[in-house]
């Protein structure tokens, strides 16, 4: 019975451990854009968006938008702003570090920018990326 118990423990974590995403970019693969988990793409960058890419089918998906711009000078707090029509709207104002699950409003190309709070300097832009449409 123990034997067989081990066996199941083993089993599962093995199981867990072929499942991890990190396992995928170390051997070069990568998931899906719309499975990739919330961590930022390589790079050091600022502000990256989970999924990656949306459909480009017509409606406007949502999309949760993260950044990181602690331990860059002079950044305490940061506003993220999304780019339409060539003007900048307001989609949150927060600390250095978060995320904010978006409406239904983000489309491929969709361009949103992280400034500092402080001095809106731009401190990073992620865009939407596309997946083709599959109707």
């Amino acid at each position: 019975m123990r034997l067989f118990l081990a066996v199941c423990i083993a089993g599962s974590v093995l199981s867990l451990a072929a499942c991890n995403p990190g396992n995928r970019a170390a051997s070069g693969q990568t998931a899906p854009a719309s499975t990739q988990a919330s961590t930022p793409p390589t790079g050091s960058s600022t502000i990256w968006l989970d999924p990656a890419a949306v459909s480009s089918c017509g409606a406007g998906q949502i999309v949760t938008v993260h950044w990181n711009a602690r331990g860059l000078p002079n950044v305490r707090t940061v506003e993220v702003r999304p780019l339409k029509d060539g003007k900048e709207g307001m989609f949150a104002k927060a600390g250095a570090t978060g995320s904010k699950v978006t409406g239904a409003w983000m489309h491929p190309g969709v361009v949103i920018i992280l400034r500092n709070g402080a001095d809106e300097s731009e401190l990073g832009r992620a865009t939407a990326g596309s997946v083709p449409c599959t109707k």
